[in-house]
């Protein structure tokens, strides 16, 4: 590796050892053709590094977010605080990667499970708010039909019949 080609190993790259190629060129044009080739290869090779490096970011964040979704404090500071990222980058990869906002991928995220433990389970609404990430019951029913178009005492019963 050299510091001054972005920490990419060469050999990864096709360039085992620089020095030895580099003494098989009869000119100057050869010698330009692979410097070029090289310079290139190591752009690409850093532009899919920091693709892969955003994916993995995004692939935590969710992670965290699938965990932590019951968590009446999950906000977008605590899962950048968690991942070790900005909270503007964070928006940027939800808004390139999942075509949503966070608030609206969470919103998803836990009405899909009120959805599922009303149509599976007899617990109470008031449990189920509180098993989705919410404090306050009128709120959840509200957003619950925001989402849904029904009531969660509605939605049960239709899924129950």
């Amino acid at each position: 590796r050299h510091a001054g080609l972005s920490n990419v190993d060469l050999k990864s790259i096709g360039y085992g050892n620089l020095l030895d190629q580099m003494s098989e060129f009869t000119s100057v044009d050869d010698l330009f053709d692979f410097v070029n080739t090289a310079i290139f290869r190591v752009r690409e090779t850093n532009i899919q590094s920091k693709i892969n490096k955003s994916e993995q970011l995004l692939e935590n964040a969710l992670y965290y977010i699938k965990v932590n979704f019951s968590s009446v404090d999950l906000s977008m500071e605590t899962v950048c605080d968690a991942v070790g990222v900005s909270v503007s980058y964070l928006s940027m990869l939800f808004k390139r990667e999942k075509k949503t906002s966070f608030n609206k991928y969470v919103v998803k995220l836990r009405m899909t499970k009120a959805m599922e433990l009303l149509k599976m389970t007899e617990y109470k609404v008031v449990d189920i708010t509180g098993k989705c990430g919410y404090n306050e019951v009128y709120y959840f029913s509200y957003s619950f039909k925001k989402f849904t178009g029904m009531s969660p005492k509605e939605y049960r019963k239709n899924e129950k019949s």
